[in-house]
């Protein structure tokens, strides 16, 4: 049988607020899978610079590599 979506914008709108969510994002953002502006916006709040990746690496770096 196939699945269904059983997500609807109310139930989308309450994980956004968890922090695995959040953490998901941060770590997209961090690891340069999306960019830091497309994250901030679904977070709505700037990534803080501290935040490492579980690498050690930070934002920055990606967003360097990035440029090359």
């Amino acid at each position: 049988m196939k699945r269904k979506n059983t997500l609807n914008n109310l139930m989308m709108n309450n994980q956004r607020k968890t922090p695995v969510y959040q953490t998901i994002i941060t770590d997209l953002a961090i690891t340069g899978n999306i960019s830091r502006e497309d994250a901030e916006m679904l977070l709505g709040y700037k990534i803080p610079a501290y935040l490492k990746a579980p690498d050690g690496s930070d934002i920055n770096t990606f967003s360097e590599k990035e440029g090359d």
